[in-house]
């Protein structure tokens, strides 16, 4: 709803969307593959979305919520499949050992992911999902988006187009009602015998 905000996520969005796909090892060298599977899962990483738009719904479920989750199950053959959620209505199920846990599976015990919109949820294991969080100091997992910080500036932006798009409302009905041509925007003047 904050036009500025929005052109700034969609436009980060956009440029990790046009990176190209590179293919590296646990510790980030990068690897020489020919196998079949990763270019088909780079072609094509789910049935509706190519690669670049995988890659924004993933940079804009960073921005915004700054986590990420991607369903990763095995498809028909053995094939791989990438499938980014929305993070705003996803469970997590801590196991309550953060402090002490070396893996994903040790922090979380299960993710719930909605199923349907009317509240039905499914359990997914830490293995069946690809998750990513920003740790921000205070949370483990679920972090808290960078963008909390400019909560004050941001509703002052959305107050003031909720306050200009009341004053162009009523500008406009009060033009139309009024036989002066300068009361509002686009006002159509009425005789007096109309008003009678």
């Amino acid at each position: 709803s904050i036009p500025e905000l929005q052109a700034v996520v969609l436009r980060y969005a956009d440029m990790v969307a046009s990176a190209n796909p590179i293919i590296v090892d646990k510790d980030g060298n990068r690897m020489n593959i020919n196998g079949d599977n990763i270019f088909r899962l780079i072609d094509r990483p789910n049935a509706m979305q190519s690669w670049g738009k995988m890659m924004k719904m993933i940079a804009i479920n960073q921005c915004i919520t700054n986590n990420v989750l991607i369903y990763a199950p095995n498809g028909s053959f053995g094939k791989l499949q990438l499938m980014p959620l929305a993070f705003n209505n996803v469970k997590i199920v801590p196991t309550g050992k953060n402090l002490v846990s070396v893996d994903l599976a040790s922090f979380i015990e299960k993710f719930q992911i909605p199923t349907s919109r009317i509240n039905e949820f499914k359990d997914f294991m830490p293995d069946e999902v690809i998750y990513i969080s920003e740790v921000d100091g205070i949370n483990l997992f679920d972090s808290r988006s960078k963008l909390d910080a400019l909560k004050m500036p941001l509703s002052n932006l959305k107050k003031q187009y909720e306050k200009r798009n009341v004053l162009l409302v009523n500008m406009f009905s009060l033009g139309i009602l009024s036989s002066n041509n300068t009361d509002g925007i686009s006002s159509l003047p009425i005789s007096e015998a109309d008003v009678n």
